[in-house]
């Protein structure tokens, strides 16, 4: 079972280390009200040497980076926006570790009503069955445009995603969060019936999809 460790609190690099991570920082100056967006090599740049300078890191930890309102770009910096991704990197050579960048968006920011732990819970939930991007399954489409092949992953986030609202509250310790429904397994393996309890194909009810995937292209 996964344990999570204390968090940390990750500014500008200091003492020995100062500049080693500092490059260019797609993140700086950021507060609670502004965004920021920065590109998938300045962040598996800056996720790869984070990891390489943090001792207590190994194959045996996920380190979570949480960006607030900073969100990836493609290619180009209107392109926008990616709200979070996990992924491997080997700092070192015979080294490879597991990682996940989210943000944490403010309320208002997204339609569906996505807003702080929702991203999180998408990634933690997909890093859990696919750590290394290699769990492949039968290539399916999203739920939205079925018939165009999507992916081949065993990435239990991304079918939800597209929906109106792909996530819902919960409350602990009188605090409301939100987070993501996921897909089970037999969706994403094209089984039927579903091995998953009740027969269901996904998590929270009424259930987002029902069937297994057609074939696609």
């Amino acid at each position: 079972m996964p344990q999570a460790k204390s968090s940390q609190r990750l500014g500008q690099s200091t003492g020995a280390n100062r500049g080693i991570c500092d490059g260019p920082r797609p993140f700086s100056g950021q507060r609670k009200s502004q965004r920021g967006r920065a590109g998938r090599g300045a962040i598996s740049a800056l996720a790869s040497c984070i990891l390489s300078l943090a001792a207590a890191v190994s194959a045996l930890v996920c380190t979570i980076l949480v960006v607030g309102n900073v969100f990836e770009y493609q290619n180009t910096v209107s392109n926008c926006c990616i709200l979070g991704f996990h992924s491997a990197v080997t700092p070192a050579t015979g080294q490879l570790l597991t990682f996940i960048y989210t943000s944490y968006p403010s309320a208002g920011l997204f339609s569906g009503n996505v807003q702080d732990a929702e991203v999180m819970s998408h990634e933690v939930a997909e890093w859990v069955d696919d750590p290394f991007i290699n769990n492949v399954v039968p290539p399916w489409g999203l739920p939205q445009s079925s018939g165009t092949c999507f992916s081949n992953l065993l990435e239990v986030g991304d079918p939800i995603e597209a929906f109106s609202t792909p996530g819902y509250a919960v409350t602990l310790n009188s605090k409301t969060y939100h987070v993501q429904d996921l897909a089970f397994f037999s969706w994403l393996a094209h089984q039927s019936p579903s091995i998953a309890v009740n027969g269901r194909y996904s998590y929270k009810t009424p259930a987002k999809l029902t069937a297994p995937p057609p074939a696609c292209t």
